[in-house]
C-alpha cells in the first residue's frame, strides 16, 4: 500500500506583501473542490484494496468519515483558530459545539494518510489530523485570528473575529494615536457640566501634529505645579520667608498671572489670542523657581506682612485650577509625561520623562511614532506599589445590529518596586505583564506581591480598608459608560459587514481616591496562560467570548457568560450609507 494521498496545504495563511493577488476564501468555488478530492481519496483507497476485511474496513471507515466532515460543511460547522496565541480554550469550546478544525495538522507532513486513517478514533490525535486533512482547502465558516492578517482576503468567512477601520475618514480607537483623537472628540462635544472621560492628556506627535499643544501643556503644568502644590501643603505660609526666602515673589507671580489668563481664555473672557503668554516670555525664570520651590525645597521671599495676601490668591486660584481642570487633581507636581509609541503593544518602548527638551529630542531622533501622555502621578496603590487592570470588551455585528459586551473579570498587574517618582525606572511605572515577567525572571522585585491578582482579590483588599461595594457601584459602571461612548463614536469608523467580531483589551489605571483612568484600548489582547491567575481570567474570557458570538450570535436567548451587553445599535440605515458612500 503506499503511503497515499499526498499532503494538502490549507488556504490559512500569513498575508503575503502581494495582497492583491491573493486568492480569497469562496465557499461557492471551494465546494466543487472539495467534492472532487473526497472522492479521489476514497477511489485511491479502492484501487489499491485488496478486497481483504481490513481494506473494506478502512473504505467503510474512511466513508464515515468523509460523510462525517460533509455534515459539518452543510450545517457551517467548520473553523479556524489562530496558532499565534495559546488559544485552546477556544478551540475546545468550539469543538463542544460540534466544529472541526480547518488547519495544516503537524501529523500531515509525518504520518502516511493510511496511518492516520487505521489508527483515528474518538478524539484521539490522529482523529485531529485525519479530520482537518479531509476538510483540506474548504473555507471555514468560524475564524478566530489576530488583526494582524490581511481583513479583506477573508471576505467570505461567515463570522470573523476581525473589525475593519476606515483609515480615511475615521479612527481607530485600537490604536493609541486614534484614541487620543476619539476621546478628544467625545469630551469636546460634551455639555460643560457632563461627566468627561478620564483619560490622561494625550498628544498625538506623528508628524508633529500636536507638538505645539503639548508644548504649551508642559509649560502650562509647570505653573499649575507650583500653586498646587502650595496649596496642598498643610501651612502654604512655610512655602515664604521674608529671610531665607531665595525665589523671587514676581516669578510666582508670573506664573500665577499665566495660570489665571489661561483659565480667562477657558472661560472665554478673552480671546486665546490676545496679548502675550507670559509663560513663554519668562519660562526660564518659572522653570527655575519650579526646581527650586518642589525639587530643592527652597522658600519663596516675600515680605511677612504679605504672606496672608499670597495664601488667599493661591487658594483661589487652586480652586479655579480644579473647577476647569479636573483631572489635574491626579498631575501631581514632578509634571511626568508618557511617551508610548503610537502601534505597538506589550508595554514595548515607554519611556518616562519630566523633561520637555529630551522628550522632543527622542520624537526627532527616533523612527517610532509616538504619543505623549501625561502620567497619572496620584495612583491607587496596594502596599505602596503600583498596579492597573486589563479588563475585556467584544464588538459584534450580526445581520440586524452591532452589538457591544462588556465583561466584569479583569486582571490586576503590579510593577516589581514599590512606587516613588524620583526614579524612572520600568520595575515601578510599567505594569504591563510582558514586561514586569521579564524584569521577576531576572530577580529584580522587592515587593511582597505577585505579578497578578484577580479582581475579585483586589474587591477583598478594597474591603479591608473600608470600601468592600466601590467596585460594583463607582468604578465598574464608569468603565462601562466609557467603553459605550467610545464605541459609539466610532461606529462609522467601522465596516458594519455582519459576522465579524473582535475582542478588545483595556487597561485602567484607578486614582488615589477610586476614579477609574483609560490609558489604552489593545487589540489583540493577550490571552495566554503564565499563572494561576491569567488562567483564570484568560480562560473565563475566552469560554464566555465562545457563548456569544457562536451560542449568542444563534440565539438571542443564550448566555453570555460574564459578558453582560452595554450597547446595541441597529445596522440597516448605516449599511445603506456606507454603501452608499
Amino acid at each position: 500500500m503506499t503511503r497515499a494521498i499526498e499532503e494538502k496545504t490549507t488556504f490559512i495563511d500569513k498575508p503575503s506583501s502581494n495582497e492583491g493577488n491573493e486568492t480569497k476564501c469562496d465557499r461557492d468555488a471551494a465546494e466543487p473542490l472539495y467534492d472532487a478530492s473526497i472522492e479521489n481519496h476514497r477511489n485511491s483507497l479502492q484501487i489499491l484494496s485488496t478486497k481483504s476485511p481490513l481494506e473494506s474496513m478502512l473504505t467503510s471507515k474512511y466513508d464515515k468519515y468523509a460523510n462525517f466532515v460533509a455534515e459539518k460543511i452543510t450545517n457551517q460547522k467548520i473553523c479556524f483558530v489562530d496558532n499565534y496565541m495559546e488559544l485552546e480554550t477556544i478551540r475546545n469550546a468550539l469543538r463542544k459545539r460540534g466544529f472541526i478544525e480547518a488547519c495544516n495538522h503537524p501529523w500531515h507532513s509525518i504520518v502516511p494518510f493510511r496511518t492516520l486513517l487505521e489508527k483515528s478514533d474518538t478524539n484521539n490525535e490522529y482523529e485531529k489530523a485525519l479530520l482537518s486533512f479531509l476538510v483540506g482547502k474548504y473555507p471555514p465558516d468560524y475564524m478566530f485570528i489576530t488583526p494582524s492578517y490581511a481583513y479583506d482576503k477573508y471576505d467570505q468567512v461567515r463570522v470573523l473575529s476581525m473589525l475593519k477601520f476606515k483609515k480615511v475618514d475615521g479612527f481607530n480607537f485600537g490604536l493609541k494615536d486614534g484614541l487620543c483623537h476619539i476621546v478628544d472628540r467625545i469630551n469636546w462635544n460634551l455639555d460643560r457640566n457632563a461627566p468627561r472621560i478620564n483619560y490622561p492628556r494625550s498628544y498625538d506627535l506623528i508628524d508633529g501634529k500636536e507638538l505645539f499643544e503639548f508644548h504649551k501643556d508642559y509649560r502650562l503644568t509647570i505653573a499649575t505645579s507650583i500653586v498646587l502644590y502650595m496649596n496642598d501643603q498643610k501651612d502654604i505660609r512655610k512655602c515664604f520667608s521674608s529671610k531665607h526666602g531665595t525665589i523671587k515673589s514676581r516669578v510666582i507671580d508670573f506664573a500665577m498671572h499665566g495660570v489665571d489668563t489661561r483659565i480667562k481664555q477657558e472661560e472665554g473672557i478673552i480671546s486665546p489670542r490676545t496679548g502675550l503668554d507670559i509663560l513663554e516670555i519668562v519660562w526660564g525664570q518659572i522653570y527655575q523657581a519650579y526646581v527650586d520651590l518642589i525639587k530643592n525645597g527652597k522658600k519663596i521671599k516675600v515680605a511677612k506682612e504679605d504672606i496672608p495676601e499670597y495664601v488667599h490668591r493661591i487658594k483661589c486660584l487652586a480652586y479655579e485650577i480644579y473647577h476647569y481642570w479636573p483631572s489635574r487633581k491626579y498631575d501631581g507636581y514632578f509634571n511626568v509625561w508618557l511617551l508610548k509609541p503610537a502601534w505597538t503593544g506589550q508595554g514595548h518602548g515607554i519611556i518616562l520623562s519630566d523633561n520637555e527638551e529630551d522628550i522632543l529630542e527622542k520624537v526627532k531622533r527616533q523612527k517610532t511614532k509616538y504619543v505623549v501622555q501625561k502620567y497619572v502621578e496620584c495612583p491607587m496603590l496596594v502596599h505602596d506599589t503600583k498596579f492597573d487592570l486589563r479588563q475585556y470588551f467584544l464588538i459584534m455585528i450580526d445581520d440586524t445590529h452591532l452589538r457591544c459586551f462588556s465583561h466584569w473579570i479583569c486582571s490586576v498587574k503590579f510593577a516589581s518596586e514599590k512606587y516613588n517618582l524620583t526614579d524612572f525606572s520600568e520595575r515601578i511605572h510599567i505594569t504591563n505583564s510582558c514586561v514586569q515577567q521579564k524584569l521577576r525572571n531576572k530577580g529584580t522585585v522587592d515587593v511582597d506581591l505577585p505579578i497578578l491578582w484577580s479582581i475579585d482579590q483586589l474587591v477583598e483588599y478594597w474591603g479591608t480598608i473600608g470600601h468592600p461595594n466601590v467596585w460594583q457601584n463607582q468604578i465598574y459602571p464608569v468603565i462601562k459608560n466609557v467603553i459605550v461612548s467610545i464605541v459609539e463614536a466610532s461606529i462609522d469608523s467601522i465596516d458594519l459587514k455582519p459576522g465579524r467580531f473582535e475582542l478588545f483589551g483595556n487597561d485602567w489605571i484607578i486614582t488615589n481616591d477610586f476614579k477609574p483612568y483609560l490609558l489604552e484600548v489593545n487589540r489583540c489582547p493577550g490571552l495566554g496562560y503564565y499563572n494561576p491567575v491569567s488562567k483564570i481570567v484568560c480562560g473565563t474570557v475566552m469560554e464566555d467570548l465562545i457563548k456569544v458570538t457562536v451560542d449568542y450570535y444563534q440565539d438571542k436567548k443564550a448566555d453570555t457568560g460574564g459578558f453582560e451587553l452595554v450597547y446595541e445599535i441597529p445596522i440597516a440605515d448605516r449599511l445603506a450609507s456606507q454603501s452608499g458612500s
